[in-house]
């Protein structure tokens, strides 16, 4: 990975460690060590389990935080490309990234990903997500739903309509 490249990766994820801290009202949110490989390679090595959560994905995420969180920040990011090739494009692999690490750490998979100049997306897994937000409810949040496996929605809709509390009281 170039430095350029890697440079726009670190923005991307302090900007979302940004939007987490103010949504969940906790400070604790950081970017992970090495977007989450140090959580990586201590499973290799058989560590704790609440070890391995608190390191895997992109940014270190408080303890009651339900979700392990992954980063794409990237200068042009093809949508449609779901569509076209549905088995193999950036998105579908950057979501198994996403649900693997989110597995290892025993959390739910959220996925950041943003554009040059464009609004932050969040993809979320549809079946658990369905104990927090209806899918579709167009009237209230847009949503962009894909293979019945997850769903893409502007960060701003799901903050909206999925606050910290309703996620709290959801887990419990």
């Amino acid at each position: 990975m170039s430095s350029k490249s890697k440079n726009k990766g670190n923005r991307g994820e302090t900007q979302v460690v940004k939007l987490l801290r103010e949504y969940w009202g906790d400070n604790s949110f950081q970017r992970n060590l090495e977007s989450g490989a140090a959580g990586t390679l201590l499973e290799r090595r058989g560590a704790p389990k609440h070890v391995i959560g608190a390191l895997k994905g992109d940014i270190m995420t408080p303890e009651n935080f339900p979700f392990c969180v992954e980063v794409k920040n990237y200068q042009s990011i093809d949508l449609f490309a779901i569509f076209r090739n549905p088995e193999n494009n950036d998105v579908e692999q950057w979501w198994k990234q996403c649900c693997d690490d989110a597995e290892a750490a025993q959390k739910i998979p959220m996925m950041f990903m943003k554009y040059n100049f464009g609004s932050w997306y969040v993809v979320l897994d549809i079946n658990k997500m369905e104990r927090f937000i209806s899918f579709p409810n167009f009237d209230t949040h847009p949503t962009f739903i894909v293979n019945n496996n997850f769903a893409i929605m502007l960060w701003e809709d799901f903050a909206n309509v999925c606050d910290k509390q309703n996620v709290l009281d959801k887990i419990r």
